[in-house]
C-alpha cells in the first residue's frame, strides 16, 4: 500500500511539473510575441492573423514549415514572410532555421505581388487595416520587377501618396517608381513633389541630377523640413 502511495505522488509530482513547463513554454510564447507587437507595428487584424499562422509552425523541421507556407494563400503566405523576415532580427538563435523558411519559397508571380499591393494599399489608405510595415516588405518585393506598371497605373498609384505618412513605407514606395520610369518626366506630379520627406527629396534630386533633368526647388515639397 505504502509502495503504491508513493508510486501515487511521484506520479502526480511529475505530470504537475510537465503541465507547469508547459504552461511555461505556453506564457513565454504570448509574453515574446506581445514584445514583438510593440516592436513591429503591425496592425490588430494582421497581428491575428499572425499569431494564427504560427501556430501552424513547429519550428523544428523547416521542409514541413516550407510545405505549410507554400500551402497558404498569397496574402496569408507573404504576411507570415513578412513577420519572419523582421522577427529574425531579433531572434538570433532562430535566425538561420527562418531563413531557410524563405529560401524554401517559390518566388510568387510579379502580377499577384502587383495585385495584392494594390488591394492593401487601398486598405492601409482608407481602413488602416494593412500596416505600413508589411507594404513596405510588399513594396520591396514589387520594385524587383522592372516595367510592372504602365504609365496609367503609375499615375493610379501616385494618387496614394499624399495620403502615406509612414516615411517607411514612402522609401519603399519611391523603388517602385523608379523601377517603372517614374521619374524620366520632365516634370513630376504634384501629388508626389509635394509630399516628400527630406530623405525622398534629397533622393529624389540626387536621380533627377544624374538623369540631367530639372531638379525640384525646395518650395515644391511641404514635407521637406
Amino acid at each position: 500500500m505504502n509502495l503504491r502511495y508513493q508510486f501515487l505522488v511521484v506520479f502526480v509530482l511529475f505530470s504537475a511539473i510537465i503541465n507547469l513547463f508547459a504552461a511555461d513554454v505556453c506564457e513565454y510564447s504570448k509574453q515574446d510575441l506581445m514584445r514583438e507587437q510593440r516592436s513591429m507595428e503591425y496592425s490588430a487584424q494582421e497581428w491575428r492573423e499572425i499569431a494564427g499562422l504560427l501556430m501552424g509552425m513547429d519550428f523544428q523541421h523547416s521542409e514541413k514549415d516550407v510545405a505549410y507556407m507554400k500551402e497558404l494563400p498569397l496574402y496569408q503566405n507573404q504576411l507570415l514572410q513578412s513577420f519572419l523576415h523582421r522577427w529574425r532580427k531579433t531572434r538570433q538563435h532562430k535566425a538561420d532555421y527562418i531563413k531557410l523558411l524563405s529560401g524554401g519559397e517559390r518566388e510568387p508571380e510579379p502580377s499577384a505581388l502587383k495585385k495584392i499591393f494594390r488591394e492593401k494599399l487601398e486598405e492601409h489608405c482608407t481602413k488602416g487595416t494593412a500596416s505600413a510595415v508589411f507594404l513596405s516588405d510588399l513594396a520591396d518585393q514589387v520594385a524587383v520587377h522592372k516595367g510592372l506598371y504602365d504609365a496609367e497605373e503609375v499615375d493610379e498609384l501616385v494618387a496614394y501618396f499624399p495620403k502615406i505618412r509612414s516615411n517607411m513605407l514612402k522609401n519603399s514606395f519611391f523603388y517602385i517608381l523608379l523601377a517603372n520610369d517614374f521619374f524620366l518626366q520632365e516634370e513630376l506630379p504634384s501629388l508626389y513633389s509635394e509630399n516628400l520627406n527630406s530623405m525622398l527629396f534629397d533622393m529624389t534630386n540626387v536621380l533627377r541630377k544624374r538623369l540631367k533633368l530639372s531638379l525640384l526647388r525646395p518650395g515644391e515639397s511641404s514635407n521637406s523640413n
